[in-house]
């Protein structure tokens, strides 16, 4: 439909011998026919009458009897090469009509209009989520010799055992009060000393591991240790199991030989677990004592993939298209739409005149966003969408 502004197009007609359209002219200077738009933040504005841009109507039919009404703001003369923008509106019907009859009113009522996808295409989007478990052992906490390089080696259940002040290691499942032992062996003093904690996924019925090392006690003017204590983390209260039968946290080194092997075992509130072994200080008064620190978090791939497949038609949605400077096409109907951006409603519809292929029209005042897509997967955002247009119908 080609509606030229201004009463000597009119005369021009006249003159022709052209069957003269029976609508009042508008007022000068204000186009009935009329989108603008802002997309990816750029304004955008088409305006019938101006620049070579007029409103093309028409409507189709498919096999099915569906009827599509549409209407575009494009330039004329066009080609291929240099349309220049556009932007277009297709309305389905409610219902195939094999009779060629439709309610052009009902189709085109006022309110909100759903956005359809061509053909009732839908995208299934599938995803695959892999769970797994890090496991964190950082050994630097513990206590050596000074200027001593020591040993590490880790070993867990049915796992090789690990070399190496710091280490981690991946499960399928998360660990449920699983031991792992640090042993540390010091070069310099031969010193020998081992840590055991048990590892789990902390919650809040035990929201904080257990563990326990041992450490010295020097009394104030003595240069050399006069006991060993069990520092403890965990809940208390606290049972301590020593090697030699005590069972409070401190144990004093003087019914003890230097240099032999000790070991205490601690029990917290929550029934956690955890050990730690060593020498009593060498008659230098070296000691040494194997500490760890651990983390245990969860680490989840996600994998997604979609299928295309043929949805039931939905009546009555509708379908904004806009070609960009270079000739690409952007669709509603290529992606899906989200619903925070998303939108087409019809402010009011009202019958107009026949285009020039004797089609009858109606006029649609509209406002509209959604997202706009290429046949690349790339989108566009189209906000603040409002106009005038009209479409045909039979």
């Amino acid at each position: 439909m080609k509606y030229f502004l201004g009463i000597l197009i009119l005369a021009l007609l006249a003159l022709a011998g052209c069957k003269k359209l029976d609508v009042e002219p508008p007022p000068e200077g204000d186009p009935v026919f009329s989108v603008s738009a802002v997309i990816d933040g750029m304004g955008k504005n088409w305006i019938a009458g101006v620049d070579d841009y007029y409103l093309f109507t028409g409507f189709e039919q498919d096999t099915t009897g569906l009827f599509t009404f549409w209407g575009r703001l494009e330039k004329e003369p066009c080609s291929n090469v240099a349309c220049s923008e556009k932007i277009a509106f297709y309305f389905d019907d409610l219902a195939p009509s094999p009779s060629g009859q439709t309610d052009i009113m009902a189709a085109l009522f006022p309110g909100n209009h759903t956005y359809q996808h061509p053909g009732g295409l839908d995208t299934i989007w599938t995803f695959d989520t892999t769970t797994s478990y890090l496991l964190t052992l950082d050994a630097s906490p513990s206590l050596t010799s000074p200027n001593d390089v020591p040993f590490f080696s880790w070993s867990l259940p049915n796992a090789n055992p690990m070399a190496g002040s710091q280490v981690s290691i991946t499960f399928a499942q998360a660990p449920q009060n699983m031991p792992v032992t640090l042993t540390m062996l010091s070069g310099i003093d031969s010193c020998f000393s081992s840590q055991t904690q048990s590892i789990f996924m902390l919650s809040p019925v035990q929201p904080s591991p257990c563990q326990v090392f041992m450490d010295t006690v020097t009394n104030p003017g003595t240069p050399f240790p006069t006991a060993l204590k069990a520092v403890v983390l965990g809940q208390a209260p606290f049972n301590y199991q020593w090697s030699t039968g005590i069972i409070q946290p401190v144990i004093p080194l003087n019914n003890l030989a230097p240099s032999v092997p000790i070991e205490v075992n601690v029990t917290d509130a929550n029934g956690c677990q955890a050990s730690a072994s060593g020498q009593t200080p060498s008659q230098s008064g070296d000691f040494c004592s194997a500490r760890f620190n651990w983390s245990l978090s969860t680490q989840m791939v996600i994998d997604s993939s979609f299928t295309v497949v043929s949805q039931p038609f939905q009546p009555g949605g509708v379908r904004v298209v806009y070609t960009d400077a270079t000739g690409m096409e952007w669709s509603s109907a290529m992606g899906p739409q989200l619903a925070a951006n998303a939108g087409f409603q019809i402010l009011s519809v009202e019958s107009f005149d026949e285009n020039e292929n004797g089609q009858k029209t109606v006029k649609l005042n509209v406002k509209f966003q959604a997202m706009l897509w290429n046949q690349n997967g790339q989108f566009l955002n189209l906000t603040d969408g409002a106009g005038v247009i009209a479409v045909a119908y039979p």
